[in-house]
């Protein structure tokens, strides 16, 4: 239960943390164009279905130096290379991987079996890519490789109560006063 809520917890504030930047960032609704096809929903080419699971599952957005503060705009040959932005939490350190590497150091069925079993610390939603189906794991494989490796280097994790190494963004609950929030009461699951 404790790791539900601790989760629950985290996806509120990345949440909140893009409902702020959005009020700051502005945008012109008729430039915000659909960034894939809807096409690629329905293709068999792998390489295609990929590029569009990378695109509509958030893949960019914390693997992909600056794709957020420039509304997706970053050149394709830039994408999922890694960031050095450390997300702080009780949990340490922890950095966005360069997913181009680990995919292009892998086979499709090393691929598929790191993938469906896949367990790191936050902010990675890796029940998400946990729970797709072996098809589109498969698809986001063929796209990465089809992208070819890259060697950019991401900091590697730092245990909690070591300083971040890098810029970082503090992901620590906090209540109204700005103290740590500690975990919050369980819930009565009788009446």
């Amino acid at each position: 239960m404790g790791s539900l809520i601790a989760r629950v917890l985290i996806g509120a504030a990345l949440v909140g943390a893009g409902y702020a930047i959005s009020l700051v960032v502005p945008r012109s609704a008729p430039e915000m164009a659909p960034a894939v096809a809807p096409a690629a929903m329905v293709t068999t080419d792998p390489v295609a279905r990929g590029r569009y699971l990378v695109q509509t599952s958030g893949c960019n957005d914390c693997h992909t130096p600056g794709y957020m503060m420039n509304d997706g705009t970053t050149r394709e040959s830039e994408w999922l290379v890694g960031t050095d932005l450390g997300w702080n939490g009780p949990w340490g350190v922890t950095y966005a991987a360069n997913v181009r590497a680990i995919a292009n150091a892998m086979s499709e069925a090393e691929w598929l079996d790191y993938t469906a079993t896949l367990r790191v610390r936050p902010p990675m939603p890796w029940p998400n890519i946990n729970a797709m189906s072996e098809t589109d794991r498969s698809a986001m494989w063929h796209f990465l490789r089809a992208m070819g490796p890259s060697d950019n280097a991401v900091p590697t994790y730092q245990p909690p109560g070591e300083t971040p190494a890098s810029v970082w963004v503090d992901m620590t609950a906090r209540l109204p006063d700005g103290s740590v929030a500690g975990p919050p009461p369980e819930v009565s699951q009788s009446g």
